[in-house]
């Protein structure tokens, strides 16, 4: 099935999804724990760490509230 890009929640673990989504140069968001560690790729910008230490040191700006829409219990925001 054709597809231009994949969300997936930390369930469906990472190593193995990401690089196949890397190889076939599709989209993508995957949810981690924030145990997780990361590296930076060749020739993208220097980041590493888990993926809580890297969120951390964001600047407060940088996040975006946003609703995944509707719930029972009212509007379902992340940051």
């Amino acid at each position: 099935m054709p597809f231009a890009w994949v969300a997936a929640d930390s369930v469906y673990g990472v190593g193995e999804i990401e690089m196949a989504l890397r190889h076939e140069a599709k989209g993508y968001v995957l949810g981690v724990a924030a145990s997780h560690r990361f590296n930076s790729w060749i020739g993208k910008p220097g980041v590493a760490g888990t993926a809580e230490a890297i969120a951390d040191a964001l600047d407060p700006g940088a996040w975006q509230r946003l609703s995944a829409g509707r719930g029972t219990k009212g509007e379902r925001f992340y940051d």
